[in-house]
């Protein structure tokens, strides 16, 4: 099925705008996505640092037992989870767990976090929790007491992130809605134009084909188009009344020879003749077209 210009300009339009729309919509996702993140890992990281310093002007004596509460104070006041850990990997103290279950808590040494803040200033990741059911972003710190030194670890659940990208492609359904309709609209005016134009331009050709000038056009590139069509409908007239002359002064000197004039094209057919050779072939009319072999 053949589309007419108005579908193609509109589907050509609307094909532009959706991936258009779908590219700055990933790549905006993305930067936003990195944005917030890394604005959630700095505020952990300030976050850890400061139980850190809480941890190093804590009273001798205050671990182990005293981590949990202490853990406990410092996740309460920032809704963050925190996790004190000593430097062999054992839990002393998480503000989600207490009692039993903070004591079955597996050995943290082998975290990427832990084990990157162990080995320098700072370790951080981001993974499913098996604990919440979630997924975690870690930032961890050391931290070096009268009893020991450890890690301290700060962690959110991704949750904002997700909400703020939902969000996003909200808005971004929005924007595409408003671009469909406005491809609607630009399309149809487009076409509209355009086939006025192409409309206009077969009048003046026709116009041409009849021998009649063409009328005056309201769209300036169309009335300069016109005006070479017409240019070349002069030339062509005048090339025309000049071929035709020509020919007449052909006609006229051809038949007023006295010897017969054949002329023949590449497959030795006749294409000229005049009137003596007519008459000494012993014709009754001239033989153009046909084979030489047939006529003589």
């Amino acid at each position: 099925m053949r589309l007419g210009i108005r579908r193609r300009v509109f589907l050509v339009s609307l094909a532009l705008i959706v991936t258009v729309g779908l590219s700055g919509g990933l790549v905006l996702e993305g930067v936003i996505r990195r944005h917030l993140e890394d604005r959630i890992e700095r505020s952990l990281e300030q976050l850890a640092r400061s139980g850190a310093e809480a941890l190093a002007v804590a009273p001798s004596g205050t671990f182990p037992d005293g981590a949990d509460a202490l853990a406990d104070r410092l996740g309460g006041a920032s809704e963050a989870r925190i996790t004190i850990i000593a430097e062999d990997g054992r839990v002393l103290g998480d503000s989600r767990r207490s009692g039993p279950a903070l004591r079955v808590m597996d050995n943290h040494r082998d975290r990427p976090e832990i084990a990157a803040a162990l080995s320098s200033s700072r370790g951080s990741a981001t993974r499913h929790s098996a604990t919440l059911g979630t997924d975690m972003m870690y930032v961890a710190v050391p931290y070096e007491t009268g009893d020991g030194r450890g890690v301290i670890r700060a962690a959110v659940p991704l949750a904002e992130v997700d909400s703020a990208i939902a969000g996003i492609h909200m808005i971004l359904v929005a924007v595409a809605l408003l671009a469909v309709a406005l491809a609607v609209t630009v399309s149809w005016l487009a076409s509209y134009m355009l086939s006025r134009t192409l409309r206009e331009l077969v009048s003046h050709a026709r116009a041409m084909a009849k021998g009649e000038r063409p009328p005056p056009s309201s769209d300036q590139e169309l009335g300069r188009l016109a005006g070479s069509f017409r240019e070349m409908a002069v030339e062509l007239d005048a090339t025309v009344a000049a071929l035709a002359s020509e020919r007449d002064r052909l006609e006229t000197i051809l038949e007023g020879m006295s010897d017969g004039v054949l002329a023949l094209d590449g497959d030795r057919r006749i294409t000229l003749v005049n009137r003596a050779a007519v008459v000494l072939l012993g014709l009754t009319d001239a033989p153009t077209g046909k084979p030489l072999r047939d006529v003589v």
